[in-house]
């Protein structure tokens, strides 16, 4: 009885260790060459304010470790500040930035999930694959949810650059300040998390 006590407890502890363990499974390691060529080869469709040669110079300039700005082609100023094998940001101009974060799919594809702010407050976040095919709809609406969007709340994405969590920060241009000015609370911040079976980010 005690060692087949002994054997159930190990066997419990393999079970826990390994939902544990896909839970948490580490993602696929990618060459930064994969991000670096979606980068290069996106569509000016998708920011039109950027040619492939500034995206190219922005790369160049963050391998020499020199300031990634370039004058876009509205004459303004884009900036890259982040480049790793899995995530990419880029100050479009003083309004818009742009973020880039790899992904996987459960049978093991690529994916690319591009996140464009306007002003801080407002996002769209569409996933792609390789060739900048679109997977599915903006996902912001989904993420806020029909009450929210009927309000009139936007929402803010920050994708994480060290795994495929994203934070939501919540805003709203119709609630104004009380008579005291103090400004209206807003809901709390809310993590998501990239789904690979459904291919969408959803709440934890």
């Amino acid at each position: 009885m005690k060692i087949r006590r002994q054997i159930m407890m190990a066997l419990c502890a393999m079970a826990v260790s390994l939902a544990d363990a896909q839970t948490h499974a580490v993602e696929p390691s990618l060459s930064i060459d994969v991000i670096k060529a979606f980068f290069a080869q996106m569509p000016d469709s998708v920011v039109p304010h950027m040619t492939k040669n500034n995206r190219l110079d922005m790369m160049d300039f963050m391998d020499a470790k020199m300031k990634a700005e370039v004058t876009n082609k509205l004459g303004g100023k884009s900036e890259m500040t982040d480049m790793s094998a899995s995530y990419m940001r880029i100050t479009i101009s003083k309004s818009c930035d742009m973020q880039i974060r790899s992904l996987h799919s459960a049978a093991g594809d690529t994916l690319m999930a591009v996140a464009i702010t306007i002003d801080s407050t407002d996002s769209e976040l569409f996933v792609y694959d390789l060739q900048w095919n679109r997977i599915g709809d903006d996902m912001m609406p989904e993420l806020l949810g029909p009450t929210m969007t009927q309000q009139g709340y936007m929402g803010c994405i920050s994708l994480n650059a060290h795994d495929t969590t994203a934070m939501v920060t919540l805003s709203n241009p119709f609630i104004l300040p009380d008579e005291k000015g103090d400004a209206p609370s807003m809901p709390q911040p809310f993590m998501v998390r990239w789904d690979a079976q459904s291919l969408n980010f959803v709440k934890p």
